[in-house]
């Protein structure tokens, strides 16, 4: 186009202040806060059309109303997307856990326009141009922060609908009370095995350092008590990390000493599987029970966390007799539990089964107090000796050698922190 139908053009739309040309082909609207590229062949047009929108119309009639009328600096009128309003509203809704889809509620949009002089931006928008930038200078952060200190790594492993997920904290191991990090989430679609955590960590760290990896800094990795964690730990620091020490989860060891408890009695576990399936989602049975035993009762209890299992155990054992009446006044509903649960209670060895579990009632209490927050060492120290020391004393001729074997593993991590 020649430069004077340019000029023309250009000067046809100097009198509407919210309008500013960096070049040819970009236009910044500063009623809509935003900049937008218009083609060569279409430039009146497209204007044309962006001042027949809506919401440039609701943006413009804002931008009257209110007296922030500031003139775009450079990098606004030359980079899409460069927006400080929602850059902040992105990393406010970032760093306070706030899920990115609520800027499309229509009360909070109102909300911004109203009180803030402000338009929201989409969902859409927020992902494509301002999350990005966000992460790279939070990751510039972390890696500033870690830079020559040695770190301490923290790897955990969950499960979602189906769905694998590891997840990494990381921070700095120099004997304070130092900040952590998490790190990366990421999805596997192998099996958890060793393989795939050192994969894992192996990637993640060289977000840390992507030129080059130090491997001399990792000095400590944090997992739970799973056998492929365990090996894991074992090929990190044989193969690539030669200073490496890895600590395991305490109160996970005691799940496991709580997980085989369950397994030696098998109809103790028997009987309160179909209690609880009788109780579950049942308030009039819920009722019933309390009324007979004149106690409150306790969470049911969840698979994986074992001690929930001994501490309902224990409520079993303790209100046996109002359980039986339970059993009595329900024993002619439809349900196949009730007759299991009536031919557990008919058992002779049933009352000498649970007091040997309700012996095992300091594993619950210990991994409750385990994790509690700032737990000195001199406390987990004493913690530990209770339960190595006077569990075993009580239960000689009861535990197995599988579940010795977890007691002896929490003796040598109680060792860990002299």
């Amino acid at each position: 186009m020649p430069r004077q139908i340019v000029e023309n053009w250009r000067q046809s739309f100097r009198d509407k202040k919210y309008y500013s040309f960096m070049n040819d082909e970009m236009v910044h609207c500063s009623a809509y806060y935003n900049s937008f590229k218009v083609p060569k062949n279409a430039r009146k047009y497209c204007i044309d059309s962006h001042e027949s929108s809506s919401k440039h119309v609701t943006s413009f009639r804002r931008w009257e109303e209110t007296n922030l009328r500031q003139l775009p600096t450079r990098e606004q009128l030359t980079e899409v997307g460069n927006n400080p309003f929602y850059e902040d509203i992105t990393k406010m809704m970032i760093y306070t856990n706030i899920p990115l889809s609520k800027v499309n509620n229509p009360n909070l949009r109102e909300f911004l326009e109203k009180w803030c002089g402000k338009k929201c931006p989409d969902t859409s928008t927020i992902r494509k141009n301002y999350m990005s930038p966000i992460y790279d200078r939070l990751m510039e952060e972390i890696r500033q922060y870690l830079k020559n200190h040695w770190i301490y790594i923290q790897v955990d492993e969950a499960h979602a609908s189906n769905r694998r997920i590891f997840s990494m904290i990381v921070g700095r191991l120099n004997g304070e009370n130092s900040k952590s990090y998490l790190l990366n989430v990421a999805e596997t679609d192998s099996a958890a095995n060793n393989h795939s955590v050192v994969r894992f960590v192996n990637d993640s760290l060289l977000l840390i350092w992507p030129d080059s990896m130090q491997y001399d800094n990792v000095r400590l990795i944090l997992t739970d008590q799973a056998s492929h964690m365990l090996k894991a730990a074992r090929l990190l620091r044989d193969s690539l990390y030669p200073h490496l020490h890895h600590v395991s989860c305490m109160s996970h060891c005691l799940s496991r000493v709580c997980e085989k408890a369950r397994i030696m009695y098998p109809n103790r576990d028997k009987l309160i599987t179909n209690l609880k399936m009788l109780l579950n989602k049942c308030i009039r049975r819920r009722d019933l029970l309390v009324q007979l035993t004149q106690t409150a009762l306790p969470s049911l209890p969840v698979p994986t966390r074992w001690g929930t299992w001994i501490e309902f155990a224990n409520y079993v054992f303790k209100n046996l007799d109002g359980i039986r009446g339970f059993a009595e006044r329900v024993k002619d509903e439809d349900s196949s539990s009730i007759f299991f649960l009536i031919q557990c209670l008919e058992e002779e060895s049933i009352e000498q089964d649970l007091a040997a579990i309700c012996d095992l009632d300091v594993l619950p209490a210990t991994i409750r107090k385990l994790g509690g927050r700032n737990l000195s060492i001199i406390r987990q120290k004493q913690l530990l000796d209770e339960v190595y020391f006077k569990l075993p004393e009580r239960l000689q001729a009861r535990l197995q050698p599988k579940c010795r074997i977890h007691l002896q593993r929490i003796h040598r991590l109680k060792n860990c922190l002299d």
